[in-house]
């Protein structure tokens, strides 16, 4: 860049370009621009040597061409040629969510479906039939309503249903208008999908038929909030889940509610990973956030299976504020168990030798209430405790047990070992504190 080039744009005008002249247009860096090519700002260089790029350029010394690189960031790094900014395909096959866009067909965000169903129902129709490939729904930031008051068939209400798709990825959060994994966010407050707080609808249905049709599903990025009953299968307020290999990764779970089980999750015979999670305020009669159990819903001892449920990174609860952020197991009678989860083992004859094992690593549980046994759980099966896991604020009845956690005696031990981290602080039954590891055998 140490010498005056001049490069012409669109054949009207010359730029001298010399140290950070800026470059508007298409260009390379011996050639002129070219109509057809997109332009893309980007932002401003740090090096005095450096040439801003505005527009849309080749990687190599040819010249422009419609749908070659184009340039979202960085700079013409002092005669070395472009550098191009980063754009990261989301997925092979992917299709495109987006609110506010109509008659589209989801094969971009401009070009979207205005509904995650929409989605679904596109992913099913395009699949082949003997396809594994993974599939993956992008939706872009904004809130979604989830109402379906037309029972499936199968005994529920679902805003979104999976409709038996396996290989599927449910991925919220992208901030732009680019189909770039760039262009996502974290932030999982971004992408909401809600039930219009009517609580009569379950959000998310991921529900197979027989053990191992529900491969690899990931569900990303979202914010469930608003949710019900779902009709007759009612248990699982968010999600329901059966026959599945699931993964929960970056999600918020917000005043849910469920008069059965597992008012933001409830899972049957899935084998399960719940990373990076928060559950606040969610309320049902038993496992006021989440229900494990390791067999078909309603079936036979004999339909049992071996279950694993991994929580690593989550918080139950809000530390700031107890009482306004507890998850809630409301049943009465000693029948509210497990304010945050309820682990249920299966212990029908037919199904002995079956085991239920969820694994808790660095997660919080503050301030969650049971009208029963274990404010924040109750477990029937093998409960590993491992890492930074801590335990306060969380309360049960008045004469009930397991202020923070309740081992039923017919369960193995809840363990964790002496190197690992776990705390408890001030648990309590009714209003009276108790310190330690509030771990008892429950009945």
């Amino acid at each position: 860049m140490g010498q005056n080039k001049q490069i012409h744009l669109m054949g009207l005008i010359a730029v001298t370009l010399v140290a950070v002249t800026v470059i508007v247009g298409c260009a390379t860096k011996t050639n002129p621009p070219t109509p057809n090519c997109d332009q893309a700002t980007v932002g401003s260089c740090t090096t005095a040597s450096d040439a801003k790029i505005v527009g849309c350029v080749e990687p190599t010394g040819a010249t422009p061409t419609a749908g070659k690189v184009k340039a979202t960031g960085g700079c013409w790094k002092n005669g070395a040629g472009p550098q191009p900014g980063t754009c990261t395909a989301i997925g092979t096959h992917v299709v495109y969510v987006k609110n506010g866009v109509t008659g589209g067909d989801g094969t971009s965000f401009a070009k979207a479906f205005s509904t995650v169903q929409q989605a679904v129902d596109e992913v099913k129709a395009k699949r082949p039939a003997t396809s594994t490939d993974l599939y993956v729904i992008a939706i872009a930031q904004g809130t979604y309503l989830a109402k379906n008051t037309v029972d499936s068939g199968a005994g529920y209400y679902a805003g979104v249903d999976s409709k038996g798709q396996a290989n599927l990825h449910i991925w919220g959060g992208f901030t732009g208008d680019k189909e770039c994994k760039e262009n996502h966010s974290d932030d999982a407050k971004l992408t909401v999908i809600d039930t219009e707080a009517e609580h009569e609808n379950r959000v998310l249905q991921l529900v197979y038929d027989k053990a191992g049709d529900g491969k690899n599903v990931t569900v990303e990025g979202l914010t469930l909030t608003g949710a019900g009953n779902g009709g007759a299968m009612r248990a699982g307020g968010a999600i329901r889940a059966q026959f599945v290999d699931l993964k929960l990764v970056n999600l918020r779970f917000v005043k849910n509610v469920n008069d059965e089980f597992g008012a933001a999750v409830a899972l049957f015979a899935s084998n399960t990973v719940i990373q990076n999670c928060v559950f606040v305020n969610n309320e049902a009669a038993q496992g006021g956030a989440i229900f494990t159990n390791n067999i078909k819903q309603d079936a036979p001892g004999a339909q049992a299976m071996d279950m694993t449920v991994s929580i690593s990174n989550c918080i139950f609860g809000n530390k700031d504020d107890l009482a306004a952020g507890a998850n809630k197991a409301t049943g009465t009678d000693g029948e509210g168990k497990g304010g945050a989860i309820w682990n249920r083992r299966v212990t029908a004859a037919s199904a002995a030798g079956k085991s239920l094992t969820v694994t808790i690593t660095d997660s919080s549980f503050f301030g969650n209430e049971a009208g029963g046994d274990g404010g924040a759980i109750f477990n029937d099966g093998t409960l590993a405790l491992k890492g930074t896991t801590l335990f306060q604020g969380n309360k049960v009845a008045a004469g009930r047990a397991g202020s923070a956690i309740a081992n039923r005696k017919l369960a193995p031990k809840a363990i964790y070992t002496a190197e690992d981290t776990v705390k408890f602080g001030e648990n309590f039954v009714g209003t009276t504190a108790q310190t330690g590891a509030a771990c008892v055998d429950g009945p």
